[in-house]
């Protein structure tokens, strides 16, 4: 045998090489260790592909749901702390269509240390008519519209009331579908054919069937967490009729990851509503279907699609900050309305500038 670091030829092997006395076993027991340690790898694959087959189908949906939310929420994690994200949307109404183009709502979300800031920007008609920025830190929730003032708000989020937007809440609007998973409400067809954006796919499709009484605790405990005494008032109602216009909440899944997930209800007063979200790597499409005189007759069908690229959040400049928890609530609640009041004529002007240009669009054929 040779000596695997000098090369030496031994003529009767031994615990030490003879040249250059490299100990012969220390590779040999490497070796065996890192078989040892694949094997080790392998079982645990193994185990954890058999408790996964074990998953009831309610367990696997909570699961695949949780997973398809940290994917959601992953612009904002460690390792990519941000993200700007573009929506836009086309119907199946041609005039529609040319009133959205060149429109659209773009995002830019940030995460860090210091809290979490998004950039917004409204275009109608390729021009913006709305610019404005969002901040929440330690409690502490900011917003800034230079068109409607150059003045940076913010407000005390930590008064220890319901529906305060604190990571507790966050954690609880996280858990609401353990409210509607109940054992046997969750079942399974396998190697469904459906259409996919990108083309046909075989899925396993998980459909949830919640009863009224869940749906009622879950729509309750989303009005607690909004702090919304109107919808804990109507749950039982909405609860009911839920239930009554077959609701379901389904989850199509291909090679473990969620390729679309579809909400669901037949309208007791006639037709039928969907909305389905197909999840993709750098952001989702969204269609939303309805019966056609639930839009005014304008459309029935309208998807949203969002694009996700690289974070260019920036802070905002403003000229002046207030602190609107520190005001006397009566100060509060009318400097409130004058802003909605202005925010309002800022949007009907600048909107109405861009559609004037509408007619030109129509005239040209564009």
């Amino acid at each position: 045998m040779r000596c695997e670091n000098c090369g030496g030829e031994i003529g009767k092997p031994g615990k030490f090489c003879p040249f250059c006395g490299e100990r012969l076993e220390t590779r040999r027991r490497r070796g065996r260790r890192g078989a040892a340690l694949l094997l080790i790898l392998v079982l645990c694959a193994v185990l954890a592909a058999a408790a996964l087959s074990r998953r009831t189908p309610e367990e696997t949906f909570l699961h695949l749901q949780g997973e398809l939310l940290l994917r959601a929420l992953s612009p904002f994690g460690p390792d990519q702390p941000g993200a700007d994200v573009k929506l836009t949307a086309e119907t199946d109404n041609a005039i529609i269509n040319r009133l959205l183009r060149g429109s659209g709502v773009t995002l830019k979300a940030r995460s860090g240390e210091d809290g979490l800031l998004v950039n917004a920007n409204i275009g109608v008609l390729g021009s913006t008519v709305l610019t404005g920025a969002a901040t929440l830190s330690e409690g502490t929730a900011g917003f800034y519209m230079p068109e409607v003032r150059d003045v940076y708000y913010t407000v005390n989020l930590d008064d220890g009331g319901e529906g305060s937007l604190t990571p507790g809440g966050l954690e609880r609007i996280l858990a609401l579908p353990e409210k509607l998973v109940r054992p046997g409400n969750v079942t399974v067809e396998r190697g469904a054919e459906i259409e996919l954006p990108g083309g046909e796919a075989r899925c396993d499709i998980y459909v949830l069937r919640p009863a009224a009484m869940d749906m009622e605790e879950f729509i309750r405990e989303l009005g607690v967490i909004l702090g919304e005494p109107g919808l804990r008032t109507a749950a039982p109602a909405l609860g009911g009729y839920l239930e009554g216009a077959g609701f379901t909440w389904s989850l199509a899944v291909s090679g473990g990851d969620v390729k679309m997930v579809k909400f669901y209800l037949s309208m007791p007063e006639g037709g039928e509503m969907s909305l389905t979200v197909y999840p993709e790597e750098n952001g989702c499409q969204v269609a939303l279907n309805v019966p056609r005189d639930y839009l005014a007759g304008l459309c029935g069908e309208v998807t949203v699609t969002l694009e996700r690229g690289e974070c260019t959040a920036e802070y905002p400049e403003a000229g002046e900050t207030v602190d609107l928890s520190a005001l006397p609530e009566e100060e509060r609640r009318e400097l409130i309305s004058e802003l909605s009041d202005t925010l309002e004529r800022e949007l009907i002007d600048n909107v109405a500038d861009s559609l004037g240009l509408l007619g030109l669009l129509f005239a040209h054929g564009a």
